[in-house]
Order: structure tokens, then sequence, then C-alpha cells
């Protein structure tokens, strides 16, 4: 039983999806992107790219850029220093500004660095401590 309230017909109201690098190298990814875009759904995509899925780096599974992927959907798209917050900040609200005047999907891929493990268990060893460190630096 809904709340026989349609948000997609709210005018200033959009969806927000976040999601991880390792979600985009799955059916269900490009399914979304296909029907926001079929649908025209008001969605605010935005993948956290910290370069690691579950012990695997990004380039050993891909070899485009996240935010690309968005456009085999005719999505507007971009990628953003996930370090850098007003870079963010900005991105972010030019793309929801999109979205919401166009009623049509946009994607933002956040480039950033995951510097513990990708769970309690995970002691890293596919990465090195001059990688981690490097990293470290660039965190704000």
């Amino acid at each position: 039983m809904g709340l026989g309230l349609n948000l997609l017909d709210i005018k200033d109201k959009i969806l927000i999806s976040f999601f991880g690098d390792g979600a985009t190298n799955q059916g269900n990814f490009y399914e979304s992107l296909n029907m926001a875009d079929v649908w025209k759904v008001p969605v605010f995509f935005v993948c956290v790219n910290n370069l690691y899925g579950m012990g695997t780096h990004y380039c050993k599974t891909c070899n485009i850029e996240i935010y690309k992927k968005a456009s085999f959907f005719n999505i507007k798209s971009d990628a953003e220093d996930g370090n850098d917050v007003v870079a963010v900040y900005d991105k972010s609200k030019e793309l929801i500004d999109y979205v919401r005047s166009t009623r049509s999907p946009a994607l933002l891929e956040l480039k950033t660095y995951r510097t513990i493990g990708h769970s309690a268990f995970d002691r890293h060893p596919y990465r090195t401590k001059e990688e981690i460190e490097q990293w470290k630096r660039l965190d704000p």
C-alpha cells in the first residue's frame, strides 16, 4: 500500500543513488541506467570509485572510466576528484540542477581511495604501503 503520492511528479524532487565502483561491472548497473534513461527518471547516480572492489584493482576488471559508461545510454555524466570537497560540491550542484531542470538522469564518478581494507578481515595484501601513503597525503 503506497502513500498515494507519486514522488516523480513533484517538480523539485529527485532520486539520488550512491554505489561503489564494484557495482558498475554488474548487470543491474546497466539495467538501472537504461531504465532511468528510457523512463526519464530524475535520478542522480553517484559512484564512489575507490579503485578496488574486494581486492581487485578496477583497471583489472574494466578498461573504461566509469562515468563514460553512462554515455552508452545518453546520460549526462562527469568525473571529479572525490578528495576535493569544493569540486565535488560544485559538480554535484551542476548535475543536480541538470536532473531537476530536464527530469533526466545524470551520473557523477568520484575518484577517491579507501586507505583501509574492504572489511574488518581485509588486510589488503594487494596494495603496497607506498600506494596507501601516497593516497593518505591526498586525503582531505
